[in-house]
C-alpha cells in the first residue's frame, strides 16, 4: 500500500519537488512489516517522518514502533528520518518543511478527520 501511495505521490510532485512520506502504522503489525514501511519510506520518498501513534499501541511500548522503522530506514538509506510524537505532529512537520511542487503523502490513522478538515480550507487543488 505504501509502494502505491508514494508512487501516486512521485507522479504528481513537480519537477523540482520532493515527496514526504509520514508513514506509522498500529501496533499489532508484525516487525518484519514495520520494517518493511521503512524500507520503502527508504528507497521512494525524498523525505520521510516516522510518527508514533499513541492511540494504536496494542500491545508496544510507546515510541518502539518508531525506534523499529528508524532502525530499518538507518539500513536502507543515507539519510535519518524525522521522528514525530503522533500523526497530527508528523502532518504539521511535513506540512512546514514543504515547499511549492512537493507532495505529502501520509498514513493517516489517528487524525485523518482533521487533517481532512485542514486540507479543504488550506490545500491547493491539483490542475
Amino acid at each position: 500500500g505504501l509502494r502505491n501511495l508514494l508512487a501516486l505521490a512521485r507522479a504528481l510532485v513537480s519537477e523540482q519537488g520532493r515527496v514526504t512520506a509520514v508513514i506509522g502504522t498500529a501496533g499489532d503489525r508484525e516487525e518484519g512489516a514495520l520494517r518493511g514501511l521503512a524500507t520503502v519510506a527508504a528507497n521512494e520518498a525524498d523525505r520521510t517522518i516516522i510518527k508514533d501513534l499513541p492511540h494504536y499501541l496494542r500491545g508496544r511500548e510507546p515510541g518502539e514502533m518508531p525506534r523499529i522503522m528508524r532502525e530499518a530506514y538507518l539500513a536502507a538509506s543515507n539519510g535519518d528520518p524525522e521522528l514525530a510524537t503522533d500523526e497530527r505532529a508528523g502532518f504539521d512537520r511535513a506540512i512546514e518543511l514543504s515547499r511549492p511542487g512537493d507532495v505529502v503523502a501520509i498514513m493517516c490513522l489517528e487524525d485523518y478527520n482533521s487533517i481532512l478538515e485542514q486540507l479543504d480550507r488550506e490545500g491547493e487543488p491539483i490542475s
